[in-house]
C-alpha cells in the first residue's frame, strides 16, 4: 500500500483567516497547506528527512511511507500521479494553489534551474577520482535515462490499464481502502437500522432518512440518489481491486503481427499477453523493430522477384 491508498475527490479543505489553505484526506493522517508545509495528527510540523521526504502515515499501515511534498500535494490535491515528472509553480508570489501549479518533466525541471553560464566560471570546481569530468550534456543524457528509461518508440501495441482499489458501501460511497468503507459501512449499517425503526412505526421515508443522518454524516453531497436504495442493498461493502498493467490488444495485421504470422514464428504467446508497464514497453520497442524489419524483408522479397521475372 502506498501513495495510491489516497483518493483525491475524499480530500478536504479549511481555510483560515490569512487565507491558507489546509487540506486533509481520510487515507493518511497528515494534512497538508498552501504553504508547502506538513503536519502530523497532532497538528505538529513535519521536518524533511535528509532526502527531502516526509513520512506519511497511510492507514491500515504500521509505518511511515517516505514522500516528497510534491507527491502528496499531487495525489491529494490534483489526484494526479507525478511519476518521470514534478511540480512548478506559476508564481512563486502565491502558495501552493491548485491553478497555481504546472505539471512538468523533471528533465525540463532540472534544466530550468541548471545554470549553463560557463564564462570566468568553471562549471564543475569539484573533480571526480580517476573518472573524466563529466558535461552538462552527458549528464542531462544521464539524468533523462535515469528519469525515463522506458519511453515507448513507433507504434503503441497494448493498452495500459490503471490500477484500481476502490471499495463501494452500501450507501454508493466509494473508499481507496477496505478499513475506511468497513468503518463507513458500519455508521450506514447502523443508521440504516434507525431508518428501519421510524418507518416500522409509519414514520414516513422522509423521517426515516433524518434519522439515518443522525449516525451518517456527510462532509459533501451525499453519494446517493433515492434514500429507498440505500435501505434495499444489502450487499455489504462491494470491492473492485485491479493491479495495474498493461495488455497487447492493439496488435494489427500487417508488417508481420498478425496472429498467423505470429504463430508460425512462434511469437503468438505476445497476443493478449498482460504484463507489467515495465516488461510491456520493452516488449513493444522490440515489436516495433521486428514489424520494421519483417516490413522491410516483404519490401525486398517483391523486389527480388521482380528482378527475377525480368530475366528469362
Amino acid at each position: 500500500m502506498s501513495l495510491d491508498a489516497i483518493d483525491h475527490k475524499l480530500t478536504t479543505s479549511t481555510t483560515d483567516e490569512n487565507g491558507v489553505i489546509t487540506w486533509s484526506n481520510p487515507a493518511v493522517k497528515e494534512t497538508i497547506n498552501s504553504k508547502g508545509e506538513v503536519f502530523n495528527q497532532y497538528g505538529e510540523k513535519r521536518a524533511k528527512s535528509v532526502l527531502g521526504k516526509y513520512s506519511i502515515t497511510i492507514c491500515g499501515l504500521n509505518y511511515g511511507y517516505p514522500a516528497s511534498f510534491n507527491s502528496i500535494y499531487s495525489r491529494m490535491v490534483l489526484g494526479v500521479k507525478l511519476r518521470s515528472n514534478t511540480l512548478k509553480k506559476k508564481s512563486d508570489e502565491v502558495g501552493y494553489l491548485p491553478e497555481n501549479m504546472e505539471v512538468i518533466s523533471t528533465t525540463k525541471a532540472y534544466l530550468a534551474g541548471k545554470n549553463f553560464k560557463t564564462k570566468g566560471n568553471v562549471l564543475h570546481p569539484k573533480s571526480k577520482p580517476i573518472h573524466k569530468q563529466q558535461t552538462p550534456k552527458q549528464e542531462i543524457m544521464e539524468l533523462e535515462n535515469t528519469v525515463e528509461n522506458t519511453n515507448t518508440i513507433g507504434t503503441l501495441f497494448y493498452t495500459e490499464y490503471k490500477a484500481i482499489n476502490e471499495h463501494i458501501t452500501e450507501d454508493g460511497a466509494v473508499f481507496p481502502t477496505k478499513e475506511l468503507a468497513e468503518w463507513h459501512q458500519e455508521k450506514v449499517s447502523k443508521g440504516k437500522g434507525n431508518a428501519q425503526v421510524v418507518l416500522d412505526y409509519n414514520g414516513g421515508y422522509v423521517l426515516a432518512e433524518q434519522i439515518y443522518f443522525q449516525e451518517v454524516v456527510y462532509n459533501r453531497t451525499k453519494p446517493y440518489t433515492n434514500f429507498i436504495n440505500v435501505l434495499n442493498n444489502n450487499q455489504g461493502i462491494v470491492s473492485n481491486v485491479q493491479e495495474e498493467h498493461c495488455v497487447f490488444d492493439q496488435l494489427d495485421k500487417h508488417s508481420g503481427l498478425s496472429p498467423v504470422q505470429l504463430k508460425l514464428f512462434g511469437l503468438d504467446k505476445v497476443i493478449n499477453l498482460p504484463c507489467t508497464k515495465l516488461q510491456a514497453e520493452k516488449i513493444n520497442t522490440s515489436l516495433n523493430k521486428y514489424s520494421e524489419a519483417f516490413s522491410k524483408l516483404e519490401d525486398e522479397h517483391k523486389t527480388l522477384k521482380d528482378l527475377l521475372k525480368q530475366v528469362s
